[in-house]
């Protein structure tokens, strides 16, 4: 009943606005719901505190309360119990207003009163003293002084209602604190409570090691006595609580003087605290030298330079990271904001901004004594002072990991509502990587006009001043000076264009971020390499994941940039920003690595603190990635795959391939053209007349073909292209085309080695990807180079003469064959091929080796085993996919009832239509 949005425990009048030394009671919905969503993100320390090392150690987090109250754990009850202790002084005084949370109003059984909310009560002015004596537990006793002042109930008196009533405010707060010996916790009941919070057991122990509370030798005073036999951590809290007995009697004595001492009319001056000092032999010397260690507050701290003297070996000597963190900062602030405005029903349209076209706009200005600065200005959140104070100038500290900042920015179930591209809080002091002094305004978009702060600072700056600023527009304006080795670095004022892609690090089409160089009047646009859509990306080049821990993972064909995090490349600050962004991706996939954009207000991607590159390589939803670019394949053999069989092809073997194909293998030893090197699946087309799968042992077998036709090139050049090698109805058996580049600087005796290695595979085992077992296999070969193979004892090897060629030839064979395909034809037909003109002369290029073979096979494998076999059959069964038309559509119809396969196929049909070049053929 309590955090219901239409409870009656409503903020209370004078309470429920700012006042001197109280801010604004917020409805207890508003709390509870803030609670909730810091609840969800407490850490392993704080979790503990409340519910005890077992429960989290047995994975317990909290989400929200069930709904039905049955359902509550002990552990759910301990988090109310947090929430109710932190503001339980201020529901003491809604409790003598408005009853009990829980019970219906009145004086029958069962019931609670609720006297402060009748108008005419008569005992209305006295629940709201109980009320107020109560919450004065816990705010100033000078506050309560001005509510009563200001409330017309009590007319500004002295005595309302005949009471005295700040004094038993301060009797209250010091006799809570003055209890504190081992008699308020007897051993033998926290032995039978056994309370389960940190916390409830370390305040049984502080009373347990207070032995006594006597008189001292002051008339005024009081003598607290500990037990030398304390730990540090003990020692340190007790010594905090005397402390604060003190101040509290420090306090209420200075009010009570204040308020009552002149009365005498009254008698009020008679009202005062007999006790005024408190002791203990916790300052005692001869009780600290006993003690076995040394009684002070030791830990780790830090130089105010440090964070200065970490920058440069923290980012290296490159200030485009500079850029990098304020550009940052400057489009968290944009998201923010507008997700501020949301929250709060504005309009950021009706902000005050500055007058800029783009959200983010960052200028490389250049003095009139040939100087420079950079000011990067946005049209964001801004900030008020205690952010500046508490984060912008602290090293370490980010706001984004504040209380303060998830009340606006998480939402109820916890999830931040904008994702961030800034994660360390470390930004403002990068910021010195460009030069020595910074300069701020800002402004916060909830203040008015005249709530401005402006400051200055150099990277040796001891103190800070924060000044009030007028007429500032909402958002943040930095600059920064260049030292000259930033000028250098940059190059200015001359090579802006090497300029424009060393700080070319935002991504996203929105905030829209530009840069300029201004220089004697003139502006100069730089341009943004990349402008990936938001709020999602639409164009159907992209596919998206979503994987647990991400708001969306999307991904795509081109090769930068390789990875993109929240706007941002994830790369080396070198001098283009090329390259970076690396992962592994695990070579069975089979499929080139795709480029990334992830979505990650959580910021679960493992990213190095410099956020240059991964903390590891192994992208948490690698699994999912994989699954999704297969079935981006399937769809795209489905729509945009062979129409004919590959090898009556005039494009020849790299047409219609998914763009993540890897087109061939390159290979530069012997090794790797033996078995390994035809055992990999590379997902080439193997097709028979009428149908084609890729290559693979399961899916080659639902061909059900007795032999296969494998022809090829091994070559240093990738410019030939062997055509259509069969007319239409001469492919009664499968076919498969199998290329490899060897390079460029391979000189021809090891080209000849790596090509008898290769045919002696192909003659003893076939092609490995199939997984077939052989029965026979008949190769005809064509070398460019002069040299005789080396080949098996067991393979029957024929030299063979063509007409009008100066290339070699040779058969050999193994096994029995059915000789379905006339080779030497084949072979004269690739012969007759050309590459591109190698020079000006028009000579025609030849590779180094070409080769046909039939392999005749039998099926060996009965169940799908690889990732993209699974797949298929998960989403196809056991269907080839038809050259037909007709049929071809068909099966479509049906793969579309797998609803992940049906987004990957409805974007390659919207590619299709649009001839985007990814749908088209590829050539290499």
């Amino acid at each position: 009943e309590l955090i219901q949005e239409s409870s009656r425990f409503q903020p209370l009048a004078w309470f429920c606005e700012n006042q001197e030394g109280h801010f604004a009671d917020r409805s207890w919905h508003e709390l509870w719901q803030d609670y909730v969503r810091e609840a969800r993100r407490f850490n392993g320390r704080a979790l503990t505190n409340l519910i005890g090392h077992d429960s989290v150690e047995s994975g317990w987090k909290f989400d929200n309360l069930p709904k039905n109250f049955g359902q509550w754990e002990r552990n759910h009850c301990l988090i109310v119990g947090e929430f109710l202790r932190r503001h339980h002084a201020r529901l003491a005084h809604e409790i003598a207003i408005y009853g009990f949370p829980g019970l219906p109003i009145g004086f029958g059984e069962g019931h609670f009163p609720a006297l402060g909310s009748e108008a005419g009560h008569p005992l209305r002015r006295l629940a709201d003293l109980i009320g107020l004596t109560s919450r004065s537990h816990n705010i100033s006793l000078r506050v309560c002084k001005a509510y009563l002042d200001s409330s017309p109930l009590y007319h500004g008196t002295p005595r309302p209602m005949g009471t005295a009533v700040l004094f038993p405010m301060a009797l209250l707060r010091v006799a809570d604190y003055l209890q504190i010996d081992r008699q308020r916790a007897p051993i033998v009941l926290l032995n039978l409570r056994e309370p389960a919070s940190v916390i409830s057991i370390q305040e049984w122990k502080k009373h347990l090691a207070v032995e006594k509370v006597t008189p001292a030798t002051d008339p005024r005073g009081l003598m607290v006595t500990v037990s030398p036999s304390i730990k540090l951590p003990l020692y340190l809290q007790l010594r905090e609580l005397v402390a604060a007995l003190q101040l509290e009697m420090d306090h209420s004595t200075a009010v009570l003087d204040e308020i009552y001492g002149t009365r005498i009319d009254l008698g009020l001056d008679q009202l005062s605290l007999t006790t005024r000092r408190v002791y203990s032999n916790l300052h005692s010397q001869t009780f600290r030298d006993g003690l076995s260690y040394v009684p002070e507050k030791v830990g780790f701290s830090a130089d105010p330079n440090l964070l200065t003297l970490l920058v440069e070996p923290l980012y290296g000597k490159h200030p485009a990271v500079g850029i990098r963190e304020l550009m940052q900062n400057a489009v968290d602030a944009v998201v923010e904001l507008h997700a501020w405005s949301a929250l709060h029903n504005k309009s950021a349209k009706a902000l005050d901004f500055p007058k800029q076209a783009s959200e983010v706009v960052i200028e490389f200005i250049e003095n009139s004594d040939g100087s420079w600065f950079v000011r990067v200005r946005d049209k964001g959140i801004g900030m008020s002072s205690e952010t500046i104070q508490n984060y912008f100038l602290r090293a370490g500290a980010s706001f984004r990991q504040s209380p303060d900042w998830a009340k606006d920015f998480l939402d109820e179930s916890g999830r931040p509502r904008v994702q961030r591209a800034g994660r360390f809080g470390v930004g403002a002091f990068a910021a010195f990587l460009l030069g020595p002094t910074i300069r701020l305004w800002t402004r916060h978009a909830s203040a008015d006009k005249v709530k401005g702060y402006s400051l200055q600072a150099s990277n040796d700056s001891q103190f800070v001043e924060i000044r009030r600023e007028d007429s500032l527009p909402i958002g943040t304006t930095i600059e920064v000076d260049l030292s000259t080795e930033t000028i250098l670095n940059f190059g200015l004022p001359n090579l802006l264009e090497g300029l424009g892609r060393r700080t070319d690090w935002f991504c996203w089409d929105w905030p829209k971020v530009s840069r300029r160089v201004v220089r004697n009047g003139v502006t100069t646009e730089l341009k943004q390499e990349f402008s990936l859509r938001l709020p999602s990306t639409k164009s159907p080049e992209w596919a998206a994941i979503r994987p647990k821990g991400f708001d969306a993972v999307f991904w795509s064909f081109f090769e930068e940039p390789t990875l993109v995090c929240n706007g941002l490349r994830i790369t080396k600050p070198n001098k283009s920003l090329q390259g970076g962004g690396r992962f592994d991706w695990p070579e069975n996939t089979q499929l080139r690595k795709p480029c990334l954009d992830v979505r990650d207000s959580a910021a679960n991607l493992p990213l190095t603190i410099q956020r240059d590159e991964l903390s590891r390589e192994d992208l948490p939803f690698t699994s999912e990635l994989r699954r999704d670019v297969t079935l981006s394949f399937i769809a795209h053999a489905l729509v945009c795959g062979p129409i004919i069989p590959t090898c009556m092809d005039g494009d020849g073997p790299l047409h219609s391939q998914h763009p993540l194909v890897i087109s061939s293998f390159s290979t530069y030893n012997a090794k790797l053209a033996e078995r390994e090197y035809l055992s990999k699946g590379l997902l080439r087309w193997c097709s028979s007349e009428k149908e084609f799968v890729v290559c693979d042992p399961w899916l080659y077998a639902l061909l059900r073909t007795k032999s296969c036709l494998v022809y090829g090139m091994l070559d240093s050049d990738s410019g030939f292209q062997h055509g259509s090698i069969l007319e239409k109805g001469r492919t009664p058996h499968a076919s498969l085309c199998w290329n490899a580049h060897l390079g460029r600087s391979l000189n021809p005796n090891h080209a000849g080695e790596i090509g008898s290695h290769f045919l002696n595979e192909i003659c003893q085992h076939g092609v490995g990807a199939l997984g077939h077992r052989v029965r026979g296999t008949r190769v005809v070969a064509s070398f460019g180079i002069h040299l005789k193979p080396s080949i098996g004892k067991a393979i029957k090897v024929t030299s063979l003469k063509f007409a009008r060629s100066d290339r070699q030839r040779f058969e050999f064979q193994s096994g029995v064959v059915p000789d379905a395909f006339k080779l030497e034809e084949i072979m004269q037909k690739m012969e007759g091929y050309g590459a591109k003109p190698a020079n000006r002369q028009n000579r025609r290029m030849k590779p180094d080796l070409l080769f046909v073979a039939e392999v005749a096979t039998k099926p060996s494998l009965a169940k799908p085993e690889s990732l993209i076999a699974r797949i298929w059959n998960e989403c196809l069964g056991t269907s080839a996919i038809p050259f037909n038309p007709a049929a071809r559509r068909l099966l479509i119809n049906r793969a579309q009832q797998h609803s992940e396969l049906k987004i990957h196929i409805a974007a390659w049909e919207e590619m299709k239509s649009t001839d985007s070049k990814w749908a088209g053929r590829l050539k290499k």
